[in-house]
């Protein structure tokens, strides 16, 4: 009986083995059925993301980075045995991703999921430094707490020259006085809770997000030598305005961050006292100031808006002594849902998903524009203002910064302005075409001519510089030593058909070109210099 308990026992203990090895087989199957489902998953994924990649048109343009995206390189024996070639298709491959903007849009949209974030934030995206503690405390404590009604006794004075008219200065006078009287919102003096995420602040301003570059500062040497030294070359015929434009964060930066943007209004007047005195000092910071509860500058874009450009134009023709329209007079145009350059450079899922109105005003009666290249050769003629899509709204202004522009006016009083200027100018011009027969604009990091040469050829009566702080404070790239040196001595001719250009003792020529074009010799249009 003993023995058959045992033969018992033995058998169950083989059935729980069989049993279990049964279930093991099972489980092998299974992992192994998954296995095989897992890699054909991956492996369809895989050729499915090949065919899109290889299928579907790529990308040519980002809207988002504001550029164009790399172009299929060109084969050749010395770049294929280089490796050129390849290193360039793979650049190619990986930067023309089809609907490469939209796919950008979703990731920073997943991004801006994670973490939690308070209804008043800021965040800070780029290697971001705190200004040199060099800086005068003074300077700070002065333009946080400065009220827009304060107006420095050098503003509306040293814009306006001497040879301005009195109707000119009178205007100047009482818009000072009102803007003492009048208080308006000092930002500076604020606060906003966030965090530094990785030059660029991205603020929530009344329930909306605003991105601002900070201004590090500098010594400005660069362009001081330069103004000083075109006043030496032209100063005795051409009026000279040093015009630089501040920066939003000029007004818009929080109490809290206000260590990390250096006071532009105090580092422009650090300049002006070392300028030339006879260069005419237009102080747009001023006038801007009382306008800041205005939508002056774009939220999701670096540049100003078209308001604050009207604004600013409109001093620079206060100190010319010009005539200057009315804003009513101008078309007023707008489109919705633009998201501009700040958003391409900071990929901040809080501007994308809070665009804004995009305003631009269109002159009445329209003008055209002569467009040349940037060694001033012709290429055609069209309005000054363009047709564009929503994303690249700023590009209404003229275009792109690598070209030379003429503007020609109903205006016939003789004057004629040359524009040095970054992208910030661009919105500047079509508030001039009022004030000046004929309006030059060039940019001061594409321009291939010398300069002084330039104005005198073209008859310059007017010339103003206009740029950016960052400009100004050597903070990009510039040339403009270069600007004064090279392809000095050339000829400059203005091939426009139908137009004038200047002559050699600097006076502007007379419709020379109809009766030349024939027999391709433009001795009045052309200037030996």
């Amino acid at each position: 009986m003993q023995e058959d308990r045992n033969e018992m026992e033995m058998d169950r203990e083989e059935r729980r083995r069989l049993r279990k090895e049964r279930q093991a087989k099972r489980r092998r199957r299974l992992d192994l059925r998954l296995s095989r489902r897992l890699v054909s998953g991956l492996f369809l994924f895989w050729l499915l993301i090949s065919l899109f990649l290889l299928v579907f048109p790529r990308s040519k343009v980002s809207n988002i980075e504001k550029r164009e995206l790399t172009k299929f390189p060109a084969l050749s024996l010395n770049s294929w045995f280089s490796g050129e070639f390849t290193d360039g298709v793979m650049t190619w491959y990986t930067d023309t991703v089809p609907f490469r903007d939209a796919f950008k849009n979703a990731n920073n949209n997943l991004k801006s999921l994670f973490g939690i974030s308070s209804g008043n934030t800021a965040e800070v995206i780029g290697n971001v430094k705190k200004v040199s503690d060099e800086s005068p405390a003074e300077e700070k404590t002065e333009t946080a707490s400065a009220s827009a009604g304060k107006t420095a006794s050098s503003g509306s004075d040293a814009s306006i020259p001497a040879s301005s008219d009195a109707a000119a200065s009178a205007a100047a006078a009482a818009s000072s006085a009102a803007a003492e009287e009048e208080e308006t919102r000092d930002y500076h003096q604020e606060n906003a809770e966030g965090t530094f995420e990785n030059g660029f602040v991205i603020v929530n301003l009344d329930g909306h997000w605003r991105g601002l570059p900070l201004f590090a500062g500098g010594e400005c040497e660069n362009y001081i030598s330069f103004m000083n030294e075109l006043y030496d070359q032209i100063g005795d015929t051409v009026k000279i305005y040093s015009m630089p434009v501040p920066l939003a964060s000029e007004y818009y930066l929080p109490a809290n961050y206000s260590e990390y943007s250096v006071p532009q209004g105090e580092t422009f007047k650090k300049v002006w006292s070392k300028l030339n005195e006879g260069i005419i000092k237009v102080d747009v910071t001023e006038v801007l100031d009382q306008h800041k509860e205005e939508d002056i500058y774009l939220r999701t874009d670096h540049h100003w808006s078209a308001l604050g450009a009207y604004y600013s134009a409109q001093k620079l023709a206060e100190a010319a002594g010009v005539p200057y329209a009315a804003l009513d007079s101008y078309n007023e145009q707008s489109v919705d849902g633009y998201v501009g350059s700040l958003y391409g450079y900071t990929q901040s899922s809080n501007l994308l998903n809070d665009p804004e109105v995009f305003t631009w005003y269109e002159p009445v009666p329209a003008v055209e524009a002569d467009h040349y290249d940037i060694s001033f050769n012709y290429q055609y003629t069209d309005g000054l203002l363009i047709e564009t899509d929503v994303p690249n709204s700023y590009l209404r202004f003229m275009g792109s910064d690598d070209q030379i522009i003429k503007v020609r006016t109903s205006v016939k009083n003789g004057r004629k302005l040359l524009m040095l200027k970054d992208s910030y100018g661009n919105a500047e011009i079509p508030f001039l075409t009022g004030s000046f027969e004929e309006i030059w604009v060039i940019d001061q990091r594409y321009f291939a001519r010398n300069l002084p040469d330039f104005i005198r050829a073209m008859g310059i009566t007017d010339f103003v510089f206009s740029c950016d702080s960052d400009t100004v404070g050597n903070q990009v790239v510039t040339s403009l030593d270069q600007l004064m040196t090279q392809d000095a001595g050339s000829a400059i001719i203005d091939d426009a058909p139908s137009a004038g250009s200047g002559t050699q003792d600097g006076t502007a020529g007379q419709d020379a070109y109809p009766d030349q074009e024939a027999s391709g010799e433009q001795e009045t249009g052309a200037a030996q210099v």
